[in-house]
């Protein structure tokens, strides 16, 4: 009888532990984004600077001006859909970004679904962000009834080259609609 007990507590104590480990690992992987004012630009123009316009916050590669040759490609953006029915967030974003050492770049995050998100609140966080770069969230602005932030990536001068891929989680309201992937590759 008393090894029986014995064996329940030993059992009891590893499951525990197990569960503890695991909550406590997932509790860390989602990492908020702390909100930051846009830094701005330094050094010569980059195509991915943030511009102000009346619809918003824009990649200054994507600002055309009538008459004027454009300096430099369009950004790229992808699109994807979190979340289903009517409850599905459409969301735009850049999920690959070339860049050097030391350098910062913007990633515009802008949401919308069908009937407009007026009068809420979004929420960035980060899971499995590689040492050497940094985010913060540069807040943002846009046409009434989307969401939009911009996020800040500080590439620090050690980073190695090679491609870095981390997740950033969305959250509209309190509600988490789960991540989108956004892989960085640091350029010789």
């Amino acid at each position: 009888m008393k090894k029986s007990i014995l064996y329940f507590i030993v059992i009891l104590v590893i499951i525990l532990t197990a569960l503890i480990a695991c909550q406590s690992g997932s509790n860390s992987e989602h990492i908020p984004i702390p909100f930051r004012e846009l830094p701005p630009p330094t050094g010569p123009e980059a195509p991915d600077d943030i511009v102000f316009t009346p619809g918003g916050s824009a990649y200054r590669a994507n600002v055309h001006q009538m008459g004027e040759p454009d300096k430099w490609p369009s950004i790229q953006s992808a699109n994807v859909t979190l979340g289903s029915g009517s409850d599905a967030l459409n969301i735009n974003y850049r999920d690959y970004i070339e860049t050097k050492t030391g350098e910062t770049r913007y990633n515009i995050i802008f949401i919308w679904k069908e009937g407009g998100l007026l009068d809420k609140e979004l929420e960035l966080y980060s899971i499995a962000v590689p040492d050497g770069i940094g985010l913060t969230n540069g807040g943002g602005g846009g046409r009434p009834g989307i969401l939009l932030d911009v996020l800040v990536i500080e590439i620090s001068p050690e980073v190695a080259a090679g491609q870095y891929t981390f997740q950033i989680g969305i959250e509209v309201d309190g509600k988490d609609y789960g991540t989108i992937p956004c892989t960085v590759e640091i350029l010789e």
